[in-house]
């Protein structure tokens, strides 16, 4: 599975647009985002995931988004931010990103 890196710039248009997509907040110091990312590349998943970074702390995605913990995975349906799930102590998995998009 791959993921698609993008911008304030392009999240701002998908939402626009009204699309359905997911996204994970990441940070390059972060270990669990590193260990996502391995898992990430090795599923065979069938779905788009985009990343973005915010390894800067003063990227102002932190607040726009109430991003507390990296990764954080939100999914977007028609555009607005349906359900999201921050990493535990244990990280994220990709089968909980998959599964934002059945939540209430």
């Amino acid at each position: 599975m791959k993921t698609f890196k993008i911008d304030t710039e392009t999240l701002n248009r998908m939402k626009s647009e009204g699309r359905d997509f997911y996204v994970i907040f990441t940070a390059g110091w972060c270990g669990y985002c590193a260990a996502l990312k391995g898992e990430i590349n090795a599923a065979d998943a069938a779905f788009e995931l985009f990343e973005f970074d915010i390894s800067d702390e003063e990227c102002p995605a932190w607040e726009d988004y109430r991003i507390e913990v990296v990764p954080t995975a939100l999914y977007f349906k028609g555009g607005k931010e349906q359900s999201r799930k921050a990493a535990s102590f244990t990280g994220l998995r990709v089968k909980e990103i998959k599964a934002l998009s059945s939540s209430p």
